[in-house]
């Protein structure tokens, strides 16, 4: 969240500043990413998830509404919304896919000490 807002903050204070606007949308993909993940593990795991009704209930209508202002302010063209939208993905991805490494459920290893 505090990077979202910075991002934000930046990009709405230099609006004319392409790396801002691509930075912010980059971070605002990555934590609607973030969102869609805490709303889909409650029904693939049968469980609670923490972060559930923060995610739907902030983060993903927050991210959907940054990504509209940005392509209704054509503050980027539509390449470099895609790849701010993959940016943030991947890194979201990365960060996410590296939580369950050890998680044997997942086909992971559990270390024994």
């Amino acid at each position: 969240v505090p990077a979202l807002v910075r991002a934000s903050a930046r990009g709405a204070r230099r609006p004319s500043d392409s790396r801002a606007a691509f930075f912010a949308t980059t971070v605002s993909s990555g934590l609607g990413i973030n969102a869609i993940f805490h709303i889909a593990t409650p029904a693939l795991f049968r469980e609670y998830s923490p972060g559930v009704i923060t995610g739907a209930a902030g983060m993903l209508p927050a991210a959907l509404y940054s990504l509209f202002r940005t392509k209704r302010g054509r503050i980027l063209n539509d390449e470099q919304v895609v790849g701010a939208v993959l940016a943030g993905t991947a890194i979201t991805t990365a960060v996410v896919g590296s939580l369950y490494i050890n998680m044997p459920r997942l086909g992971g290893e559990v270390e024994t000490d």
